[in-house]
């Protein structure tokens, strides 16, 4: 077999694989059928022409934005979605390249490895196989098909900087690696930072992609909310109009007219306690825009959840409420959605089952507070909030930290915690001045 045909051979495997990879980063497990195919011929065709024994910045760069042109034809994504993707797929062949050259590199040179028709085909079917096997390891499995169908479209122009930046360095790295290919301190200070880098990017896309699963959950539930508040405001209409319907029944009794006053009954009897005319009376001091359709909504989830929970509104926090603009109502909503879910969570597990909420304005500042019973155990105040802390085990301790990056990016609002006897106190505030 010529070198030639081994390199073009080589090339289409080397397509394949970008192919594959980029099924699972896109999460688009179904074949395509042709577009596929075209997908397929077309990388691999890009990988043979630019083809060299040694990388070349510039024309790894070209390979790159051809890539992420093919990739964008092929599944139909955004730019932003796109170079993402084509990027951690880049980023993820390359790291399973990087690491069966470290193998290969034992026993035959970068010109063999690259130049000589058998070791060809025999490097492309091997970075191909661990590939598949990598990606399909379930733990990364899980991990990469999430990050890019969860990306929004919110700081898109920063993300795709960094990730341009990261692009730049791991081609120059690359090309270090290709004309220092043998086992040398050079060598492995190159394989070194170019790992370093492809695990730090892939931290900050994660990292991104939770904080963006955090923001759209509360984006998705906000319109909901607002359905919420109107059916608040119906219901208090309703308890508005039992009054009118007692002074008509009063009318009746008063004129002994017994069966009329039994029929109006029986058309106006509905099941509404005590307990929720409460509530509503609290929520009446809330304008809406999103909070007052969340209390109410956690309220129903912590029924369900059999969890007590006790709300507090003062009747002054409507007219602080009132000056909040849409993007600081959702803003809020947000973080206090993740303080009480927490809440909720937290006194699920305790004997008491309790969680208070107080809405309270002094001076210029508005206080959320939430306090719940827990379970005693060691809490570290100095790390609640910090990412990957939790006293809930492993996989929790996100929504603390996401809710903490939303705080710091405004000037009007900040957090307490602490915790007094049984109770941990979660306190969000808000400075009105700030606010304007």
């Amino acid at each position: 077999m010529s070198t030639e045909i081994a390199i073009f051979i080589g090339c289409m495997i080397c397509g394949f694989t970008i192919f594959k990879i980029s099924k699972v980063i896109f999460n688009n497990p179904k074949f395509g059928g042709i577009k596929d195919i075209i997908t397929i011929l077309l990388i691999g065709t890009i990988t043979y022409f630019l083809y060299e024994v040694t990388y070349k910045t510039e024309s790894n760069m070209l390979k790159v934005i051809l890539s992420i042109i093919v990739l964008k034809f092929s599944y139909k994504e955004t730019m932003f979605k796109t170079v993402v993707g084509a990027i951690l797929t880049i980023g993820v062949l390359t790291a399973v390249d990087l690491f069966s050259s470290l193998i290969f590199s034992l026993f035959i040179t970068v010109n063999q490895m690259r130049g000589v028709w058998y070791f060809i085909l025999l490097c492309n079917i091997t970075v191909f196989i661990i590939s598949i096997i990598t990606i399909n390891i379930p733990i990364i499995n899980k991990k990469i098909r999430s990050i890019v169908p969860n990306l929004n479209e919110r700081s898109k122009f920063s993300s795709i900087v960094l990730l341009g930046l990261y692009l730049v360095i791991m081609l120059f790295l690359l090309y270090n690696i290709s004309i220092n290919y043998n086992w040398s301190a050079k060598f492995f200070i190159n394989v070194i930072i170019a790992i370093s880098y492809f695990i730090t990017i892939f931290i900050f896309i994660k990292d991104r992609t939770d904080y963006n699963n955090l923001f759209n959950k509360y984006e998705g539930l906000f319109e909901f909310l607002n359905e919420i508040e109107d059916n608040i405001d119906k219901l208090s209409f309703i308890n508005h109009e039992y009054k009118n319907q007692i002074a008509v029944l009063k009318g009746y009794i008063e004129n002994n007219n017994t069966e009329e006053s039994l029929n109006y009954i029986n058309n106006i009897i509905e099941d509404i306690n005590i307990e929720d005319k409460d509530i509503i009376s609290q929520l009446n001091n809330i304008p809406k825009g999103g909070l007052k359709g969340l209390l109410y909504y956690k309220i129903i989830t912590s029924k369900n959840k059999k969890v007590e929970l006790i709300l507090d509104v003062s009747k002054t926090s409507n007219k602080y409420l009132k000056k909040l603009n849409k993007n600081q109502n959702r803003t809020i909503s947000k973080i206090l959605g993740v303080y009480i879910d927490n809440a909720i969570e937290a006194a699920t597990v305790s004997k008491i089952k309790i969680v208070n909420i107080e809405i309270y304005a002094i001076n210029n500042e508005m206080f959320f507070v939430i306090s719940n019973s827990f379970k005693k155990e060691k809490v570290n105040l100095n790390k609640i909030g910090k990412k990957g802390y939790s006293t809930k085990g492993k996989g929790h301790g996100k929504g603390l930290y996401l809710a903490n990056k939303e705080i710091r990016k405004t000037n009007y609002l900040k957090s307490e915690t602490q915790i007094i006897n049984d109770y941990y106190i979660q306190k969000l505030i808000l400075n009105e001045k700030e606010a304007k």
